[in-house]
């Protein structure tokens, strides 16, 4: 299915939205979103092209270790550096993250050749990279959207926004950032809310929280009735159903 993009402003930054309708049982990796729009060009087998290389690779193998990477590979304030950072979701396999982390980078890649800069996003896994330095810094400038299962159940957003903030309070009280939880809907439907969140590792504590509440804010206008949001730094699913890995 089609990806198509729409622009939102968050904060004072234009932000591009990917967002994309899934079917249950599809393959996410067959859904990534790759942005570079904003990012100027490098020669080809330039020192900057070399040093990517090796960065992207260094990525894909060093990330399913931990479930996190962050590297830099070239001389600092020379222009010819690169940092990288990429993560997989807390739930999934070794083996699963190192093929999504090879996924996005295939994408971007095909997508943003010869790119200084540019943000590949899965629904399991994220990855951005650039000339300029990204480490510890919330940087949010891409989403990626995706609505689960065509359902009609919903909650107040007043809830979801309670249950996400409780989330994210109990994913920085951790080492891995990460946690999931779920909630019985106080009405008679009898309805459960499960939801995930996680930040990248090298964020503060506060900005976990921000990042997670610029995605909340996004819920009334994609995914009332539960979808996930991916960005580079962090990551946000509720759902009608569990999908993760207890």
């Amino acid at each position: 299915m089609a990806i198509s993009q729409l622009t939102i402003s968050i904060f004072v930054i234009l932000s591009v939205a990917l967002f994309v309708q899934m079917g249950a049982g599809d393959d996410p990796l067959k859904r990534i979103g790759a942005d570079c729009r904003n990012s100027n060009h490098f020669p080809a087998r330039s020192k900057y092209h070399k040093n990517l290389s090796i960065l992207l690779n260094d990525l894909q193998n060093k990330t399913p270790d931990t479930g996190f990477a962050l590297e830099f590979v070239g001389e600092p304030k020379t222009g010819r550096g690169v940092y990288g950072r990429s993560f997989c979701r807390g739930d999934i396999s070794r083996t699963e993250c190192k093929a999504c982390v090879g996924a996005v980078i295939a994408r971007i890649l095909e997508k943003c050749p010869l790119k200084k800069g540019a943000v590949g996003l899965s629904e399991i896994c994220s990855l951005i990279y650039s000339h300029r330095d990204i480490f510890h810094k919330y940087i949010v400038d891409t989403y990626y959207i995706s609505r689960g299962r065509n359902i009609s159940i919903s909650a107040p957003v007043e809830t979801i926004t309670k249950f996400v903030n409780n989330l994210t309070d109990k994913a920085i009280a951790t080492k891995t950032f990460f946690a999931t939880g779920d909630v019985k809907l106080a009405d008679e439907s009898g309805n459960t809310i499960y939801g995930l969140v996680q930040c990248a590792l090298d964020l503060s504590p506060a900005d976990c929280k921000s990042c997670i509440a610029g995605m909340l804010e996004r819920i009334p206008d994609f995914t009332p009735r539960g979808g996930r949001f991916v960005s580079a730094a962090c990551t946000l699913q509720y759902e009608f159903y569990q999908f993760f890995i207890a």
